[in-house]
């Protein structure tokens, strides 16, 4: 009777264990989900929350480094609601050049940029990872007394089960305030080659 009895004891113990041990482990794994999602929320606050006008990036390395921020807001693993693709359409046309704001206005960039948002997520795309130029392999020329820069950037996409590595060659200009703004960019290959124009450059 008494080795019954133990018995018992030892498998409601051993059960109160278990379930002491789940409970556990969802916690721990509901601290991780929700510091992932701080982690996220703090990325986007961070994002939106610089203003350009007192701390603009110094270089034109930087101003694309910003840009692929942006970017991947955009196209990374969450994409962003209609309104936050808005926000971030606005810090983006911030580092365009006149020429290009002018060319493509506020609510055109934001509707368009909200349209690429859309087709990324139905092809179950994202970009994962991005990369700018060596500063020793921007090329800067002057035209027309104005000065201008050549950055090569690489995004690294995944679509579905495929991963993808394409390029971007981006020309800046600085405008009267010796701000490197954006004011064209092309696909181009690994090497620098336009493979397809996206944008009237220099």
């Amino acid at each position: 009777m008494r080795r019954a009895a133990r018995t018992v004891s030892v498998l409601v113990l051993c059960a109160v264990i278990i379930v002491a041990f789940y409970m556990y482990l969802n916690k721990a794994a509901g601290k991780r989900t929700e510091y992932k999602q701080e982690q996220a929320v703090t990325e986007m606050d961070r994002l939106l929350d610089v203003d350009f006008s007192k701390n603009y990036p110094p270089t034109p390395r930087e101003v694309i480094k910003w840009y692929n921020r942006y970017s991947i807001l955009c196209f990374g693993d969450k994409k962003p609601t209609k309104k936050q693709t808005e926000k971030i359409a606005v810090k983006m046309h911030e580092l365009l050049d006149d020429e290009l704001a002018n060319a493509n206005p506020e609510s055109e960039y934001a509707a368009s940029l909200w349209s690429q948002v859309q087709d990324f997520t139905q092809r179950k795309a994202k970009i994962y990872e991005s990369d700018v130029c060596n500063t020793d392999d921007i090329i800067y020329k002057t035209i027309d007394k104005r000065d201008y820069a050549y950055v090569q950037a690489t995004y690294y996409i995944r679509e579905a089960s495929s991963f993808t590595t394409t390029y971007q060659k981006f020309v800046l200009r600085q405008d009267e305030n010796d701000n490197w703004k954006i004011v064209g960019f092309s696909r181009t290959d690994k090497n620098g080659t336009p493979v397809t124009t996206t944008t009237k450059t220099k």
